[in-house]
């Protein structure tokens, strides 16, 4: 329901509890949250407790500024409870919610099997993912599908972040087929976990962000996956690897031997495929030449 949000909201707000007539049977709802909207993002709580919904999208969803500054904790005034909505699919466009509203919606839903998160939240550093990914253990055994990932065209800044405590491991997420993820969750500037424990048998496809002045050399990290790919994860057919690249640095490195990569995998039956994204209005042309040449692709 793009432009129709504050109109929705507002009769959600209005009806008895339970939703009257009118919203019993709506099962899939799409709806984009106005700049100058009625009603605060606790509302969506109302969305939550449509009694037939099983698929929601909220597009462009964050805080105003009143809400910014409101000292209650979401967990005070979100008023869905845990485990008590019908929602399967939770998909969050062009997100600038901070992590304990998404936990909030996420540890709302009773069976969550798709969960698709794209943000451009400009606080992002590993405990905003950590956060995010504690609520999602609840829904380990019926996740199917996980993207939580930053919007192309986030600041520079977005790169230099401290390091994860612990990379973030989906071993127990039996159902799991596809995952879009930073590397950084995985593999740092100074740590690099075992790919074995990071990742469930029943994966699919895997996508990894990838920034060089985030994690430093991933050669590591790619070896061990091709090695886990062939030992332990027996369903995995296709991986991209997109490398986002904010602007040149000397100090910088570019993942990897991808041709080397692509024969390893292949190998395996598993396809590989990697892509360069330019992220700032503000790159120089005359760098991409001196940058290309420093890729190793052979």
């Amino acid at each position: 329901m793009p432009n129709g949000g504050s109109v929705l909201m507002k009769q959600l707000s209005a009806s008895c509890s339970p939703p009257n007539v009118s919203f019993r049977q709506l099962g899939n709802l799409h709806i984009a949250t106005e700049p100058n909207r009625t009603y605060g993002m606790h509302d969506l709580a109302l969305l939550f407790m449509l009694p037939s919904i099983t698929t929601l999208t909220v597009d462009l969803a964050a805080l105003n500024r009143t809400e910014e500054q409101r000292s209650a904790p979401i967990e005070a005034i979100w008023r869905c409870c845990s485990r008590s909505s019908t929602i399967q699919e939770l998909n969050l466009e062009r997100c600038g919610l901070p992590a304990p509203w998404i936990s909030a919606m996420v540890t709302s839903c009773e069976v969550l099997k798709h969960f698709h998160h794209e943000h451009y939240y400009w606080d992002v550093d590993a405990a905003y993912y950590a956060h995010i990914f504690q609520a999602l253990t609840i829904h380990q055994e019926t996740l199917s599908y996980v993207r939580t990932n930053e919007i192309n065209g986030c600041k520079v800044d977005a790169a230099h972040q401290s390091d994860p405590a612990e990379p973030l491991s989906f071993e127990h997420f039996r159902s799991l087929t596809h995952l879009d993820i930073p590397l950084f969750n995985f593999a740092s500037r100074t740590q690099h976990c075992s790919v074995d424990r990071l990742l469930p048998p029943s994966l699919r496809v895997l996508t990894l962000d990838v920034r060089s002045a985030r994690e430093g050399f991933s050669d590591n990290f790619f070896m061990s996956l091709a090695d886990a790919a062939h030992r332990h994860l027996p369903r995995l057919k296709s991986i991209e690897v997109i490398c986002r690249i904010e602007e040149y640095r000397e100090d910088g490195y570019l993942p990897l031997h991808f041709c080397h990569l692509r024969r390893v995998f292949a190998s395996y039956g598993i396809e590989l495929s990697y892509f360069l994204e330019f992220v700032q209005c503000e790159f120089k042309a005359a760098y991409m030449g001196h940058l290309l040449a420093n890729m190793r692709l052979s």
